[in-house]
C-alpha cells in the first residue's frame, strides 16, 4: 500500500503519513498513532490474519495469586477494563528462568499486548517484548518510554510512612524486603533509605534483610531483629506482615507493647489481625483497570496515557501506638 492510499483512506495528506511513517517532523501523537495502527491492521490483513483483540497478562509464577492478592486484584482490574472495551484476557505465567509462555504466543501471533504485572531489574520478558517491539503495558515503572505504566509511588509513600513513624518517636527499624531485585522493593529500599537519611538517622543501626523469607530461615531473621533492638518492622507486603505478627504473637510478644508492625502493602490479609496493622493502601485492581485501558486505547489507535501514577494513602492503626 502506498503513502497516498493511506492518506486517502484515513482522509489526511500525504506529508502527515510521510511524517508518522518516517519518524520525522511534527505531527500530533494521537494522528501517528492512528495511521501505524491503521498498517498494522492492513498487514495484519494481508497476511491473513486480524487483530485478535486479545490481551496477554503475565502473572509471576512463583506467586500464589490466592494468597498474594496484589496480582489477583491487578488481574481482576485488566479483566474489568478489557471487557468494557471488548477485549479479551489469556493469562500467562512466567518466571526469572522461563518466559517460554510469553515467546510462544507473541511469535504465534495470538495476542495484541503484553501487560506484565511484575518486572525486575535486567527482566528477559521485558527485554524480549522490547527487542520484538511488541505492545507492553507494565505495573510499574520503567525507563523506557514506549511501555505503558501505570503505578502507585512506592517510594515516595515509603519515605512518607517511615517518616510518619520517626515523628513517632521509632530510631530502630527492621526493614524486610523478599526479593531486593524486583522493581518495586527497590523503590521501597530507596524510600526507606530516604526518610533515615532526611531524618539524620544513622542506617547502620538498622536491620535490612532481602531475600525469601522461608519457614526454617523466618526464626533467625526474627533473633537478628530482636537482637539488634529493633522498635519497628516494616513488611514488604501483607502476606509477610502476617507471618511475622504470627510468630512473634505466638512467641508471646505484645504488638505494640513491644515491638511496633508496619506493611508496606494494605492487602485484605490483613483485615483479620489484631491489632489492626498501620499500612500503606493502594488499589491494585484499580492498577490493573488504568492499565488495561489504556493499553487498549494504545491497540485501537485512540489517544492514550503513557505514564499514570496512581494515588495511595496512609492507614496509621494501632500495631504502632506509642
Amino acid at each position: 500500500m502506498t503513502q497516498k492510499e493511506i492518506a486517502e483512506a484515513l482522509g489526511l495528506s500525504k506529508t502527515t503519513v510521510s511524517r508518522a511513517l518516517s519518524g520525522k517532523g511534527r505531527i500530533g501523537e494521537e494522528t501517528r498513532n492512528k495511521i501505524l495502527k491503521y498498517m498494522k491492521d492492513y498487514r495484519a490483513k494481508e497476511e491473513g490474519s486480524f487483530p485478535t483483540r486479545l490481551l496477554g497478562v503475565a502473572l509471576p509464577a512463583d506467586s500464589n495469586i490466592n494468597t498474594n492478592h496484589f496480582f489477583a486484584e491487578c488481574l481482576y482490574g485488566v479483566c474489568e477494563a478489557a471487557a468494557y472495551m471488548n477485549y479479551n484476557v489469556l493469562v500467562m505465567k512466567v518466571t526469572e528462568g522461563d518466559i517460554s509462555e510469553v515467546i510462544n504466543v507473541v511469535e504465534g501471533k495470538k495476542i495484541d499486548a503484553v501487560i506484565l504485572t511484575r518486572t525486575m531489574e535486567n527482566d528477559r520478558a521485558m527485554q524480549y517484548l522490547e527487542k520484538a517491539g511488541f505492545p507492553i503495558g507494565l505495573a510499574g515503572q520503567c525507563a523506557n518510554e514506549d511501555v505503558i505504566t501505570v503505578d502507585i509511588d512506592n517510594k515516595g509513600a515509603t519515605e512518607e510512612l517511615l517518616t510518619m513513624m520517626i515523628a513517632k518517636g521509632f530510631r530502630r527499624f527492621a526493614l524486610i524486603l523478599e526479593e531486593i531485585n524486583y522493581v518495586v522493593n527497590r523503590s521501597r529500599y530507596d524510600g526507606f533509605m530516604n526518610a533515615l537519611m532526611k531524618s539524620g538517622i544513622s542506617e547502620k543501626k538498622q536491620y535490612i534483610y532481602a531475600g525469601k523469607v522461608y519457614d526454617n530461615v523466618l526464626e533467625m531473621v526474627m533473633s537478628d531483629i530482636l537482637s539488634n533492638k529493633t522498635e519497628c518492622i516494616v513488611c514488604g507486603d501483607d502476606e509477610l506482615c502476617v507471618r511475622i505478627m504470627s510468630w512473634l504473637q505466638g512467641e508471646g510478644y505484645r504488638i505494640p507493647r513491644d515491638i511496633a508492625i508496619v506493611s508496606l502493602y494494605n492487602g485484605s490479609a490483613l483485615n483479620l489481625m489484631r491489632p489492626s496493622v498501620t499500612a500503606i493502601d493502594t488499589s491494585a485492581r484499580s492498577v490493573g483497570a488504568e492499565l488495561g485501558k489504556q493499553v487498549c486505547h494504545f491497540l485501537q489507535g485512540e489517544r492514550y496515557q503513557k505514564k499514570t501514577l496512581l494515588d495511595y494513602e496512609i492507614l496509621i492503626r494501632r500495631s504502632t501506638d506509642k
